[in-house]
């Protein structure tokens, strides 16, 4: 049901601007042609003037889906710190104004409705009564606009993403060799990614040389890099810094709606773990020799998602041999409330928990409110899981890290940070260190 109200939805905004614009055109030229072959008089001139108003209206509509857009754009730029090209610029503008025409129909139909109910699509003397129920149709319209608009309008910022293109690569950014590769999901999505191999010899200086692995290891092993959410293999590769050094291969990847990989909505993790699937197989199709041991690092999101990937009963999905995560979450459920309890006053809260997430979850085809990595992480064992949190995280509140530590089974570690904030952690060259160490060491527990 879900999957074709998402059908229907992408359809909805494809075809909606075109058709409103082509169907005012039309109507425009038949106006023209009626008044040409000289059809006069006041019929003529209102059907000459409808149109017109019409495209002045719809005009305006473009023009506010454009700074919704441009808006929308460089937010993500700024947060991405890469740039959105113009195609990503365009397509979000049209997406935008399907969304205004996608409300102002709404809009339409309500009071359409609110009319025939209060019995005011008759013409009537303006008696006290009457003024009562046109009063009572605004009230009830904005009220409507609120409970089913807003949160409307919040599940489409949920999850629309505009993309935005890296400004550097691990060349720039950490002076590692790379390669540009891209692999597709399992549902058709293309994905944008970073091969990087590992430096077969160990920086000069170690503190610790004998934390090092053996010559005969380094390359062996790969880290599939999960960022989170609005994030992308660019501004998070910083994850990989010790990595790379370490001894290990690492593979980073835009998830869709991401970077530079395709899509346009994101899920939370509740999809975006048919990326990491879709990861893991092209190291393993393309680098065999260097896929001995595959791990995963994810942040927020990213790390949600990697252990819905290890959970999946695919050849892949087991193939994925340690998980290390930043501020994972356990319930997507349960983290929308405590957003909707910390940033949202009463009722919003409510509208956006019980109206917002379904509307989301039908935008992206899949049961947000259904996607709880707490629920998912006992297949993953025997394998290890390393957790880091801060306790102070603003975003995904220290609770939901903690809890998914007590759902999942043993070999299990955490570090937790007493002051570390969300973005903190993941930059932090403490856990850098110990992930590191972590992937050194992960082993499975015995199996009886």
């Amino acid at each position: 049901m879900l999957r074709l109200l998402h059908l229907l939805i992408v359809v909805t905004y494809l075809v909606l601007p075109a058709a409103v614009v082509g169907a005012i055109l039309l109507k425009r030229r038949r106006s023209r042609n009626g008044a040409a072959a000289g059809a006069a008089g006041p019929a003529a001139t209102s059907e000459t003037t409808d149109p017109a108003s019409a495209l002045g209206s719809i005009a305006v509509t473009f023009v506010a889906a454009l700074a919704i857009a441009v808006s929308l754009c460089l937010i993500y730029a700024r947060a991405s710190d890469g740039h959105v090209p113009l195609t990503q610029m365009l397509l979000a503008t049209y997406f935008a104004a399907g969304l205004l025409l996608i409300l102002r129909g709404f809009d339409a139909a309500v009071i359409w409705l609110l009319r025939y109910v209060l019995w005011l699509h008759r013409p009537g003397a303006p008696t006290v009564a009457r003024g009562a129920r046109i009063f009572t149709l605004y009230i009830a319209r904005t009220v409507i606009l609120i409970a089913f608009g807003l949160p409307y309008v919040m599940a489409v910022v949920m999850t629309y993403r505009p993309k935005v293109f890296p400004r550097d690569n691990p060349q720039t950014q950490l002076g590692f060799k790379f390669e540009r590769v891209e692999f597709t999901a399992s549902d058709g999505t293309r994905l944008s990614g970073w091969w990087i191999p590992a430096a077969l010899q160990a920086p000069p200086r170690r503190r610790n040389p004998a934390a090092a692995p053996p010559s005969a290891e380094r390359g062996q092993n790969t880290v599939i890099l999960c960022h989170g959410l609005a994030a992308s293999k660019s501004n998070q590769l910083i994850l990989g810094r010790r990595l790379v050094p370490g001894g290990f291969n690492v593979l980073a990847f835009d998830f869709r709606a991401h970077g530079e990989s395709g899509g346009q909505l994101t899920s939370f993790g509740a999809i975006e773990k048919r990326d990491v699937l879709a990861a893991v197989r092209w190291v393993r199709e393309n680098h065999p020799q260097e896929a001995h041991k595959i791990f995963g690092v994810g942040a927020s999101m990213g790390g949600a998602a990697l252990i819905a990937a290890a959970a999946d009963p695919s050849a892949e999905g087991q193939a994925i041999d340690a998980v290390a995560t930043y501020a994972a979450y356990d319930d997507l459920d349960l983290l929308v409330h405590d957003v909707s309890k910390e940033y949202f006053e009463r009722p919003l809260g409510w509208v956006l928990e019980h109206v917002g997430v379904p509307i989301a979850s039908a935008h992206t085809g899949v049961n947000l409110t259904a996607f709880a990595p707490a629920r998912e992480v006992s297949n993953v064992w025997p394998r290890p899981i390393l957790y880091i949190h801060g306790k102070q995280d603003e975003i995904i509140p220290f609770a939901r890290g903690e809890n998914l530590f007590d759902f999942t089974s043993q070999p299990k570690y955490h570090l937790w940070y007493p002051k570390g904030a969300h973005n903190d952690i993941v930059a932090d060259e403490a856990a850098a260190a110990i992930v590191a160490e972590f992937f050194r060491t992960a082993k499975s527990v015995p199996v009886i």
